[in-house]
């Protein structure tokens, strides 16, 4: 026979006015049933609140009475040994973890034939109890709802089986491990939006050790949250969860773990998508598999990234402001949909750096991004950076309050200044706002009035200091396309930072002038001269700064040294029109 635990209010029925407490001896047979193993010298019998306190390894744990019906179980583990329940059906009204315990409690029991009278009335763990259901919790009416609160962690309901009830789950301060959608309960007729509910909690998925698992939650189990509500996901665990998300009071909830969640439909909790760091240092990902799927835009509340945990918006709209806070090495904010690009229309992306300089956008897909990035807005903000990643294009609109350096690491930025003339880097600064360019950057003006741009080193290095977030992602180019007759202008005061890292890496700069407007590159703290380290201009011939301008080499000003003999004499070589070069190899 299955076996279940489940709760009852002890608001009840007239044979729980005159029960008696039962408490075990600490030594005996293991048995119920058995008198000599309780003080007084009588079992259990229905209506009783029966007290097990283990006691030099012993507990009572074998209910063989028959058809049970006790009002609550209290446990007292105080010895941690580990408790499995096992024989016949329990029918109970609730189940009490009680004591300082760090037992794992296997309990084997049961719930059926029983009148609830009031089901707010749950289980409820003191500190450091973990009671794990291996049987399945039913209850006589299916609408009642299974839960109770717990004490401070570990302690923990951990949920094993296929279970009956079917008015879902959730209390105050309460945790519950999870490892199928079945041990939610039966699944409901029609969506119930708090059919997962809870207060200063958390919803734990798990894997079994040595195993992967896929959890898919049903639509109908809708998941409402209040304060404090966490959902971690254990490594090699994966959750699909369809139902919808909704909050009180704007209070969101916060994603942890390791885990893979993808949320499937729009979600309509106004507060923070938050994350908390992974132990372990372990990454993980939230992905949207539809608009909204993080939630609808509310003053003051974002998605918050980075803390190991990155989001991939997956082609789909997003709207709720972001927030990328620099907790771990870990975490972006990513399109991995190579077919759709993901419209942004956050109405700030705030940064806050404390640590190492990390990608804050990245993924194969592109994005567009029509918000303000802002940084240092209040208390606990610190200088912000933007650095991209990833094979995709990632195109910006908004105007920037970053205080540092912006990095190009792979696939295109676009800066469009045709919406709104802004600035898009940081404003120049001594030596910290520099333009890392190890992919493609194109910047495009305005029609209705010039735009100036300003970087301190515009730096194929990635302009940080040396260390293993500064690979070389390949060669980088920057496009300017002006405005329709109005002019553009990148002010920088280097090309690249003499003597600094892997300054070579090659650059290309192309300048595109539409309808008399001028696009050029200025540099203030650089002589003229030819630039080495393959730097070229328009594509087309090597650059050089002529008069602080970038420009490009005329024909006729090549000079270009060849190697002669072995013997180190004649090796440089003058080029002249009309010439025949032979090799004599």
């Amino acid at each position: 026979m299955n076996k279940l635990i489940s709760f009852l209010s002890i608001l009840a029925i007239p044979t729980v006015l005159f029960a008696a407490t039962i408490t075990n001896e600490p030594t005996g047979t293991g048995n119920w049933g058995d008198g000599a193993n309780w003080i007084g010298g009588v079992e259990p019998s229905n209506g009783d609140s029966v007290y097990i306190i283990a006691a030099g390894g012993y507990a009572p744990t074998n209910i063989d009475i028959l058809d049970l019906e006790i009002n609550t179980l209290f446990i007292t583990n105080s010895d941690n040994i580990t408790m499995v329940f096992t024989g016949n059906d329990l029918k109970l009204w609730g189940i009490r973890g009680l004591a300082r315990s760090t037992v794992t409690v296997a309990t084997n029991v049961i719930q059926n034939n029983l009148t609830f009278m009031n089901a707010s009335q749950g289980w409820a763990l003191g500190n450091n109890n973990i009671i794990i259901f291996e049987g399945v919790i039913g209850a006589t009416n299916p609408a009642y709802r299974a839960g109770g609160d717990t004490g401070a962690l570990p302690s923990k309901y951990v949920l094993r089986n296929t279970n009956t009830f079917a008015g879902g789950i959730g209390s105050n301060l309460s945790r519950y491990e999870i490892y199928s959608d079945a041990n939610f309960g039966l699944v409901p007729a029609a969506p119930v939006d708090n059919y997962l509910n809870n207060n200063y909690g958390s919803w734990t998925f798990s894997s079994l050790p040595g195993t992967c698992n896929k959890i898919v939650v049903h639509q109908n189990r809708g998941y409402r949250t209040s304060n404090g509500c966490t959902v971690y996901l254990d490594n090699n665990t994966k959750v699909v969860y369809k139902g919808v998300i909704s909050d009180i009071g704007n209070n969101g909830w916060t994603r942890s773990g390791p885990g893979y969640l993808m949320l499937l439909y729009s979600n309509v909790f106004g507060g923070n998508m938050g994350s908390t760091p992974t132990p372990g240092g372990f990454g993980s990902m939230t992905r949207a598999m539809s608009d909204f799927a993080f939630g609808t835009p509310t003053a003051n509340r974002y998605i918050r990234s980075a803390d190991g945990n990155a989001y991939d918006f997956n082609g789909f709209r997003v709207s709720k402001d972001l927030y990328w806070y620099n907790g771990s090495a870990n975490g972006a904010f990513r399109n991995c949909n190579v077919d759709c690009c993901s419209t942004v229309t956050s109405a700030r992306i705030l940064f806050n750096y404390g640590g190492t300089y990390v990608n804050t956008f990245s993924g194969p897909g592109d994005m567009l991004l029509t918000g303000n990035i802002i940084t240092n807005p209040g208390s606990g903000m610190q200088l912000g950076v933007v650095f991209k990643a990833g094979s995709g294009t990632l195109t910006y609109q908004g105007v920037t309050a970053i205080t540092n350096a912006t990095s190009v690491r792979g696939g295109k930025m676009v800066y469009d200044y045709t919406v709104n003339n802004g600035r898009k880097l940081a404003a120049l600064l001594d030596m910290t706002n520099g333009l890392g360019v190890r992919a493609a950057i194109e910047f495009i003006g305005n029609d209705s009035e010039d735009t100036t741009e300003a970087v301190t080193d515009i730096d194929p290095a990635d302009n940080v200091v040396p260390s293993n977030i500064r690979a070389s992602y390949g060669a980088g180019s920057i496009t300017i396309r002006t405005g329709v007759g109005r002019n553009f202008t990148l002010l920088a005061r280097r090309i690249t930072r003499a003597g600094q890292y892997d300054g070579a890496n090659p650059l290309d700069i192309t300048l595109e002038n539409n309808g008399g407007g001028v696009a050029q590159v200025l540099v203030s703290a650089q002589g003229d001269g030819v630039l080495g380290g393959f730097h070229t201009f328009n594509k087309s011939t090597w650059m050089k700064i002529s008069g602080g301008a970038v420009t490009g080499l005329a024909d006729g000003e090549y000079d270009t040294a060849f190697w002669g003999d072995l013997s180190g004499t004649n090796k440089n070589v003058d080029v002249t029109a009309d010439t025949t070069i032979e090799s004599n190899a």
